[in-house]
């Protein structure tokens, strides 16, 4: 006779199979609902970082002045029914009309809205600065270093710095610090401002590297920023106070930055505009009603680093791009070129996924 023993083995292989098959497709559920939320993360991830990438162009077009166009003189009888009005800068003074364009482009924040071909809904926003109205750090350096510069000069830089210090709430000596570690590495150059994150003290700068985008800003003091403030690059070596920084303008107490300029301020302020400066006398009757302040509330020898030839030669772009919640930012240094036709291009020279 068979034995009983065996009944309802079949019941319970079918549950054990059944529990496995459940199992089974319940991972592969999960595992499936996991890559497709990575894979919508990371397209909007991509797509955020090719439309910060597609900032820079927008800036390059920006700035670009086209070739001259020789224009033919007009007839006799025009010229004496019309006067025509003057523009500030004579005729193929490139540094004018560059300069027009930056003042009205730089230290604020620009944003475009942009439908991209899926239907995607993005958003760029730019932050435009003058390399040349940055301080030089590699120069700074040099000077400090440099027993022929004039002691008021480095007396100015030590100043500079100890104003950082208390801008960002630190309580140390940054210049004996960057100097210190500046010899340390035996007068190597900086390559790149975000290098000065290792230098003692300036690890404050940690959070406070690139320029805040407005709805990150915590409060609606004035903040001052890393590479807002330093630069590795500059047309002649010097600042050319024409285009300081927002941070700088921080430091120095100047007027705000990001305020609206009119036109016919502007065209004021370039008729000033002349191939070479004389700060101590020029500084009063050209920037005091732009910055808010005369040269003497300035610390003193400020106008030595002050660059006599102010046309601008570098500048710096963070592109902003969000697209479904996500940020990518892309931080870009351009560098002008000149071609014969007298037209000016900006190109690239680094660009940083930040």
């Amino acid at each position: 006779m068979r034995s009983n023993n065996q009944q309802g083995y079949i019941l319970v292989l079918t549950l054990t199979i059944v529990s496995i098959v459940v199992l089974i497709a319940s991972q592969i559920f999960y595992t499936g609902s996991g890559f497709s939320a990575f894979c919508h993360t990371a397209t909007a991830r991509e797509q955020a970082k090719t439309l910060a990438m597609s900032g820079i162009p927008i800036v390059c077009a920006q700035l670009h002045i086209p070739a001259s166009k020789k224009q033919k003189p007009a007839p006799a009888r025009q010229r004496d029914l019309v006067d025509a009005p003057r523009s500030a800068e004579p005729a193929g003074d490139v540094g004018v009309k560059l300069l027009r364009k930056t003042l009205t482009l730089i230290n604020r924040w620009q944003q475009i809205r942009i439908t991209l071909p899926d239907g995607t809904q993005g958003t760029v926003q730019l932050y435009v600065a003058c390399e040349d109205g940055k301080l030089l750090l590699n120069g700074l350096l040099t000077s400090l270093g440099n027993e022929r510069v004039d002691k008021t000069v480095k007396q100015c830089i030590r100043q500079l710095l100890g104003t950082l210090a208390r801008s960002v709430g630190s309580r140390q000596d940054l210049a004996a610090n960057l100097y210190g570690f500046f010899k340390h590495r035996k007068g190597v150059w900086f390559n790149d401002v975000t290098e000065l994150i290792t230098v003692p003290g300036f690890h404050i700068f940690d959070d406070r590297t690139y320029v805040a985008l407005p709805n990150e800003q915590k409060n609606k003091i004035q903040t001052v920023y890393l590479t807002d403030i330093f630069t590795s690059r500059a047309g002649f070596g010097t600042l050319n106070p024409w285009v300081l920084s927002a941070s700088l303008r921080t430091m120095l107490g100047l007027r705000p930055a990001g305020q609206h300029i009119t036109g016919e301020e502007l065209e004021t302020m370039l008729k000033e505009f002349k191939p070479s400066f004389n700060w101590e006398a020029d500084w009063d009757k050209t920037l005091k009603s732009f910055y808010g302040k005369d040269l003497k509330a300035l610390p003193k020898g400020i106008d030595k680093m002050f660059s006599t030839r102010c046309e601008p030669y570098f500048f710096s772009v963070l592109a902003c791009a969000t697209v479904a919640g996500i940020t990518q930012r892309v931080y870009a240094i351009l560098v002008r070129e000149e071609r014969r036709d007298e037209s000016v291009v900006f190109t690239p020279m680094k660009v940083y996924l930040v």
